[in-house]
């Protein structure tokens, strides 16, 4: 399975995909961080089957057929 996409979510990803390997024996997970644009670019274009992205997809991008699911949120205190 390879995925491309947000820098911000690697530590999180690689950790989920070692725990995916190590519970699907012979299932290899790739992560190429390489940044939500270009991660949701890879998906549309066919190049990986999720691409990670810390925001939310444009319109434009739902028009073309992409889906979103929320992974998590990131709350920031401000006190």
């Amino acid at each position: 399975m390879s995925t491309d996409g947000s820098t911000s979510m690697e530590k999180v990803i690689g950790a989920l995909g070692k725990s995916f390997m190590n519970a699907n024996s012979g299932v290899t997970f790739i992560y190429n961080p390489t940044g939500s644009g270009t991660g949701i670019q890879a998906v549309a274009e066919g190049r990986c089957a999720i691409g990670l992205s810390s925001r939310s997809l444009k319109d434009s991008e739902k028009a073309n057929g992409l889906t979103e699911t929320v992974l998590a949120f990131i709350f920031q205190n401000s006190l």
